[in-house]
């Protein structure tokens, strides 16, 4: 793999080419750098405030050129904390559930 041109791999080779690398360029052009990081972590006690912050967090993230990489970081990791790619902990455990039982 390691004499693959980037280009040339699918898109899992390509994460992992990434991982392997340490390439993370993606987060360099993502919207939210600057942001406040705790706008894309939940409060554990106040419900009302994590809806007012994952709106927030979304819509950083509907305007992210690289929201599908950090998507797909997200998920090929396990994060199951904080807002990724515009997704929650819960959506993204249900993204994963489905990829082990397509047929």
């Amino acid at each position: 793999m390691d004499s693959v041109e980037p280009t040339e791999m699918s898109l899992l080779d390509g994460l992992l080419y990434e991982l392997k690398n340490n390439d993370f360029g993606w987060q360099n052009k993502a919207e939210c750098q600057g942001e406040a990081t705790d706008l894309f972590f939940m409060d554990m006690e106040d419900s009302q405030i994590n809806h007012i912050k994952m709106r927030e967090a979304r819509a950083i993230c509907d305007r992210c050129q690289v929201k599908k990489e950090c998507l797909d970081f997200a998920l090929i990791n396990n994060i199951d904390y904080g807002v990724w790619g515009g997704t929650s902990p819960y959506q993204r455990k249900e993204m994963r559930h489905e990829q082990r039982h397509r047929v």
